[in-house]
């Protein structure tokens, strides 16, 4: 559980638009940090998303790299589908 004022690691509340954003999570590496999320949110914000990341890092169709619940619900399976498509995170320093 998050909120209630306390900030807790790996959590950040931000507007669902702000994702796209070229400023989103810039300290941690940007969008490229971004592996998985809700497919409703994924949809919602895909194209915003596939335009910033092509005009930030030349990616085409970002957002077919980045998981969901359809996809992968255990890290395992994520980290297979990330493999497969050739997601940019994996090849970033570690956050921690």
């Amino acid at each position: 559980m998050t909120g209630g004022g306390v900030q807790t690691p790996g959590f950040m509340g931000h507007g669902k638009h702000f994702i796209a954003s070229k400023k989103f999570m810039k300290a941690e590496g940007g969008i490229e940090r971004i592996v998985w999320m809700p497919k409703e949110l994924k949809d919602t914000v895909a194209e915003r998303l596939n335009e910033s990341a092509k005009e930030l890092y030349g990616i085409d169709n970002f957002t077919d790299m980045i998981g969901d619940e359809t996809i992968a619900e255990d890290p395992e399976t994520l980290l297979a589908f990330l493999t497969e498509k050739g997601h940019p995170a994996l090849g970033m320093d570690p956050m921690m």
